[in-house]
């Protein structure tokens, strides 16, 4: 790309940055990263309003705050050959004819730009020649793509920067460009992202039969957008085959005033429609209505704003006034384009009763509207599949370098997917319901893709799980950036349900996040098995490699006596993860005799309502054979709660020593549910059929967060790791069962 190019080139040269704030920094570069973050040395900093100047030895300016570069204009020849000879799809501009490019917060901005430096650079010892900052004087031409007589008697005397689009680095960010589509669960969801803003639009698809048609727009941006149920307004049976879709290719960027950025596309209508139960603001607040009871507290309603035959603006104001009196707000807006007009009568009771929004189309019984959902809360900054993904060819491995196959160049859809989820500042957790940043998920994520990331997507994705940290070491397991419909809260917030421990002794970890899905344990088997002693061993080589210091200290062992001064952090994190791997598992062991697993199987079956058919499999019965698993978790008198589950996959992934014991409960869980995790669409969490406490069948059932329910996650992570350890447990014991368990489970992937 051009600017990085540029940059490349521009390393020790003169550059002046100007920030979005108006400051200016005037220095010569030392390095710059793929998210466009800067290092100059020898710098004059001048403030927005120039009334100040300091000179700094160094500073370090993040990418995301810059407004635009000034750099010589000899450094353009240096770079074009290389330019049009890598970057040949780039040459043509998103300006002239074709609608301009991309303003900033503002409007979209029409035509190519002239960048005219007539002083290039101030003399190093006097920052304030040639400007009112201290920097040089810049005229900005705009036109049509063509350059004027006027503007020609200019270049003939001045070092010239010609761009396609006013901001140099804007260019760099045309990889982050992209919309695709994509079918699922009888909706169609569309998915559109460029420098500005990234949203999702999902719409009933047409072919379903359900009476309702619903349409969400959601954007990351504060994790904020719009929910909207469309329902006939006929009557008849013509009436009931509505049909709303979204025509090709008209999802776009939109701008208003005072910073407010979102998307837009136009909706066909094959018929009259009313507007139903309509949210607009925060994601959580439409999934909280989608997945709870359907109500919404009056407070949380949207205003009617102005409205006619042919337009209505839905608007939601944040409750969250700051103190200078700038609000968040969201507006959602249908516009009528061909073939349709509104009717629009407001509720009587200020924002308790919604309006009454028609939708009539003309006698050919179709017709469009333009949807609209705009906020003015701070978008992020996406990362592209080149700065996401590693180049192709770059692993150290045949698979891995399979894997990589159109990923870095975004060919790949699956590339633009991740990509869609991944940004500068946080990886968000998924689609629309999951738009922000989980913590645990977020995590588990990164650490299954880690072997395909560049270095600063991995860095993005950590930096941003440190970022949420609270002061009493919690992680954020959800970031609510909006405002949910059954909280009070005034500003964003995180749920920190997710704990670092400031020293580890010999005490058992207790889980804090939900007591149900540990069956009602409190000492969960992930944390204490795998968890810890992986922690330990990463502690341990991070010590080793010199990231952290390898120096102990007045530390005491389990035994009283004081710890060898000759050892270092490594080993000591090392002995005691060794003593966690050793001691820990055996707390959790549970052993059932063959008569008591089967008449406890049989009682799951019946209170589950479940076919008696799948205990007439004979090739999957084990009756008469005794029962061994490792437990969900313990009771704090030590009790196990007598669950399969596959919290085994993180043994899989971190054990620095996988057992052949290990892997025998491994294929004790990978058995057909009920006897074990996997059914026919993939691998249950949890599956409470043995156990003696029977309230967790209704507490683990397949309605619960984790109970009998599937995460593609944990499948995979399961399946991967087992794979990878009967592999290597097979050659370190030549006796060692097959991995033959998991080739359903590789079927069903």
């Amino acid at each position: 790309m051009l600017p990085l190019s540029l940059l490349n080139a521009a390393q020790n040269r003169p550059m002046l940055v100007e920030l979005k704030n108006g400051e200016t920094f005037n220095g010569h570069l030392v390095n710059c990263d793929n998210f466009m973050n800067i290092t100059l040395r020898e710098v004059y900093q001048t403030s927005a309003d120039a009334d100040r100047f300091w000179k700094l030895k160094e500073c370090y300016i993040r990418g995301s705050t810059i407004k635009y570069l000034r750099i010589p204009d000899k450094l353009l020849d240096e770079v074009k050959e290389e330019q049009n000879r890598t970057r040949e799809a780039n040459k043509g501009s998103r300006g002239g004819a074709g609608g301009g490019a991309r303003g900033g917060r503002g409007a979209p901005t029409r035509g190519m730009f002239l960048c005219i430096v007539t002083t290039a650079f101030p003399d190093e010892d006097d920052p304030g020649r040639g400007g009112a900052r201290g920097g040089p004087n810049i005229n900005i031409l705009q036109n049509d793509g063509k350059i004027s007589d006027d503007s020609y008697d200019v270049l003939k005397s001045a070092p010239v920067l010609y761009c396609s689009v006013p901001l140099l680095a804007t260019l760099a960010l045309a990889a982050l460009d992209f919309s695709f589509q994509v079918t699922h669960g009888g909706n169609e969801n569309y998915f559109f992202r460029d420098n500005l803003t990234s949203a999702q639009v999902l719409l009933t698809s047409a072919n379903s039969s359900s009476s309702l048609k619903r349409l969400v727009v959601a954007m990351p941006a504060g994790n904020s957008g719009a929910l909207a149920y469309f329902l006939s307004l006929d009557n008849s049976t013509s009436g009931s085959n509505l049909t709303v879709t979204l025509q090709n290719n008209t999802q776009q960027i939109t701008t208003d005033d005072f910073d407010n950025v979102g998307i837009q596309a136009n909706l066909n209508f094959t018929g009259n429609a009313t507007l139903g139960v309509t949210v607009a603001g925060a994601v959580r607040a439409m999934r909280d209505y989608v997945e709870g009871s359907e109500t919404m507290h009056e407070i949380f309603n949207y205003t009617l704003a102005s409205y006619n035959s042919s337009s209505v603006q839905l608007h939601r104001q944040w409750i969250n006034a700051t103190g200078s009196g700038a609000y968040k707000t969201a507006d959602f807006y249908l516009n009528a384009v061909s073939g349709a007009q509104l009717n629009v009568t407001p509720g009587n009771n200020g924002t308790y009763t919604p309006p009454t929004v028609n939708i009539l189309v003309d006698e050919t019984g179709s017709g469009i509207l333009q949807m609209r959902f705009l906020t003015n809360e701070t978008s992020l900054t996406g990362l592209s599949p080149p700065d996401l993904f590693l180049s192709e060819g770059s692993g150290n491995d045949s698979a891995l370098n399979t894997a990589l196959t159109g990923l870095a160049n975004g060919t790949s859809q699956i590339a633009q997917q991740v990509s869609f989820l991944t940004y500068e500042d946080t990886f968000v957790a998924g689609g629309w319901r999951f738009l922000t940043n989980f913590g645990r998920d977020s995590m588990i994520a990164l650490r299954l893709l880690m072997p395909t990331l560049t270095p600063e997507a991995i860095e993005a994705s950590i930096g941003s799980v440190i970022e949420r940290v609270n002061t009493t070491g919690a992680l954020c397991h959800e970031e609510i950036l909006g405002k949910p419909t059954n909280s009070s809260r005034n500003s964003p917030s995180q749920t920190y349900n997710l704990h670092l421990w400031s020293d580890l002794g010999n005490q058992p970890f207790y889980d804090k996040m939900t007591g149900t899905g540990t069956g009602l344990g409190h000492i969960a088997f992930d944390i204490n098995t795998a968890l810890v002693p992986a922690s330990l061993r990463a502690t341990a080589r991070l010590a080793r490699a010199g990231v952290i210091g390898n120096s102990v200290s007045n530390v005491t062992l389990e035994n009283g006596t004081a710890c060898d001064t000759n050892s270092t952090l490594a080993d000591v994190a090392d002995s005691i993860a060794a003593v966690w791997e050793e001691k820990a598992l055996p707390f959790f062991k549970v052993t059932l005799d063959g008569a008591s697993a089967e008449a406890r199987l049989q009682n799951f079956v019946n209170k589950a309502n479940l076919s008696e058919a799948l205990l007439n499999d004979t090739t999957n019965a084990t009756e008469a054979s005794n029962k061994f698993f490792y437990a969900l978790s313990l009771m704090e008198d030590g009790s196990p709660v007598q669950v399969l589950h596959s919290d085994l996959g993180f043994n899989l992934l971190y054990d620095n020593n996988v057992s052949q014991e290990l892997l025998q409960r491994v294929v004790e869980v990978l058995q057909p549910y009920p006897w074990g995790l996997l059914t026919s669409i993939g691998m249950v969490i949890a599956n409470p059929a043995y156990d003696s406490n029977t309230t967790n069948i209704e507490v683990l059932n397949n309605a619960a967060y984790h109970g009998t329910v599937i995460w593609f996650t944990l499948t995979l992570l399961f399946y991967v790791n087992s794979l990878i350890s009967f592999q290597v447990v097979a050659a370190r014991h030549n006796g060692c069962r097959s991995s033959a368990p998991t080739r359903l489970l590789r079927k069903q992937l």
